[in-house]
């Protein structure tokens, strides 16, 4: 999930929350592989803690709306909901 800021026409990366598996390579850092979960912020990488199931949309989402302060208010689609057909 990723949250981008243009400027100028050119799109920025602002914030991105990546969930993975610790066995999958999921991004490279100064030439370095990155294995499991992690975000961005700006330029900034850094792990975070598999905190759920990496099929948990829901809940992954619910912290990428923590980290960037944004209340939603909608629905997901449905082929995103593992087993949260109503919680958000």
């Amino acid at each position: 999930m990723t949250l981008f800021q243009q400027k100028n026409g050119v799109k920025y990366r602002a914030y991105q929350l990546e969930a993975a598996h610790e066995d999958n390579k999921s991004s490279r850092d100064n030439n370095e592989d990155i294995y499991g979960c992690h975000e961005h912020i700006g330029e900034k990488l850094q792990l975070v803690e598999q905190e759920y199931p990496i099929d948990d949309v829901v809940n992954w989402f619910k912290l990428f709306c923590n980290k960037i302060k944004l209340d939603f208010t909608g629905n997901l689609p449905q082929y995103s909901l593992v087993e949260h057909n109503d919680e958000l």
